[in-house]
């Protein structure tokens, strides 16, 4: 369950890195130079949240609470 769960948010978010300049470019008629901005402050954002979930997992048991949380 874990792996499955692991497998399709790493596949989400390589999905939305890949396709969020070419959607800002072709749809919205963004510049380029913005888009990669873009891209770069998306994947920034993924590092901060595992940054600061490896900062949290110290102190939290299991993370199966934290799961749980999100339905």
């Amino acid at each position: 369950m874990l792996c499955a769960t692991v497998c399709c948010i790493t596949g989400a978010e390589h999905a939305v890195a890949t396709w969020l300049a070419t959607i800002g470019v072709r749809s919205y008629g963004l510049d380029e130079r913005t888009m990669s901005l873009m891209t770069s402050a998306f994947w920034a954002a993924i590092l901060c949240g595992r940054l600061l979930w490896w900062g949290v997992a110290k102190h939290v048991p299991s993370a199966w609470g934290v799961l749980t949380l999100d339905q």
